[in-house]
Protein backbone atom coordinates (compact mmCIF):
# COMPACT_ATOMS: atom_id res chain seq x y z
CA UNK A 1 0.00 0.00 0.00
CA UNK A 2 0.99 3.58 0.53
CA UNK A 3 3.47 2.70 3.27
CA UNK A 4 5.74 0.72 0.95
CA UNK A 5 5.52 3.06 -2.04
CA UNK A 6 8.83 4.73 -1.17
CA UNK A 7 10.53 1.35 -0.80
CA UNK A 8 9.44 0.38 -4.31
CA UNK A 9 10.99 3.59 -5.62
CA UNK A 10 14.26 2.83 -3.85
CA UNK A 11 14.31 -0.72 -5.25
CA UNK A 12 13.72 0.51 -8.80
CA UNK A 13 16.36 3.21 -8.36
CA UNK A 14 18.92 0.67 -7.16
CA UNK A 15 18.02 -1.62 -10.07
CA UNK A 16 18.72 1.26 -12.46
CA UNK A 17 22.14 1.74 -10.85
CA UNK A 18 22.85 -1.99 -11.23
CA UNK A 19 21.83 -1.85 -14.90
CA UNK A 20 24.12 1.11 -15.50
CA UNK A 21 27.08 -0.47 -13.72
CA UNK A 22 26.64 -3.88 -15.35
CA UNK A 23 26.39 -2.40 -18.86
CA UNK A 24 30.05 -1.44 -18.50
CA UNK A 25 30.82 -5.19 -18.64
CA UNK A 26 29.66 -5.45 -22.25
CA UNK A 27 26.70 -7.23 -23.81
CA UNK A 28 26.53 -9.86 -21.08
CA UNK A 29 26.38 -7.19 -18.39
CA UNK A 30 23.72 -5.22 -20.26
CA UNK A 31 21.59 -8.36 -20.51
CA UNK A 32 21.94 -9.06 -16.79
CA UNK A 33 21.11 -5.42 -16.03
CA UNK A 34 17.96 -5.59 -18.15
CA UNK A 35 16.94 -8.80 -16.37
CA UNK A 36 17.41 -7.12 -12.99
CA UNK A 37 15.25 -4.14 -14.06
CA UNK A 38 12.50 -6.43 -15.35
CA UNK A 39 12.52 -8.61 -12.23
CA UNK A 40 12.49 -5.72 -9.76
CA UNK A 41 9.76 -3.84 -11.65
CA UNK A 42 7.56 -6.94 -11.92
CA UNK A 43 7.92 -7.79 -8.23
CA UNK A 44 7.18 -4.19 -7.20
CA UNK A 45 3.99 -4.19 -9.28
CA UNK A 46 2.98 -7.61 -7.94
CA UNK A 47 3.45 -6.64 -4.30
CA UNK A 48 1.75 -3.26 -4.77
CA UNK A 49 -1.33 -5.12 -6.02
CA UNK A 50 -1.32 -8.12 -3.67
CA UNK A 51 0.17 -6.50 -0.55
CA UNK A 52 -2.91 -4.59 0.69
CA UNK A 53 -5.15 -7.64 0.24
CA UNK A 54 -2.80 -9.90 2.19
CA UNK A 55 -2.34 -7.24 4.88
CA UNK A 56 -6.12 -7.05 5.39
CA UNK A 57 -6.34 -10.84 5.67
CA UNK A 58 -3.48 -10.90 8.19
CA UNK A 59 -5.09 -8.16 10.30
CA UNK A 60 -8.44 -10.00 10.26
CA UNK A 61 -6.80 -13.27 11.35
CA UNK A 62 -4.96 -11.43 14.14
CA UNK A 63 -8.28 -10.05 15.37
CA UNK A 64 -7.25 -6.44 14.79
CA UNK A 65 -10.22 -5.73 12.52
CA UNK A 66 -13.59 -7.47 12.41
CA UNK A 67 -13.98 -10.11 9.69
CA UNK A 68 -17.23 -8.49 8.44
CA UNK A 69 -15.43 -5.29 7.31
CA UNK A 70 -15.31 -5.11 3.52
Amino acid sequence: GMGILSQAGVAIGLALIVKHEFSALGDWGAEIGATVITTITATCIFFELIGPILTKIALQKAGEIPSDVK
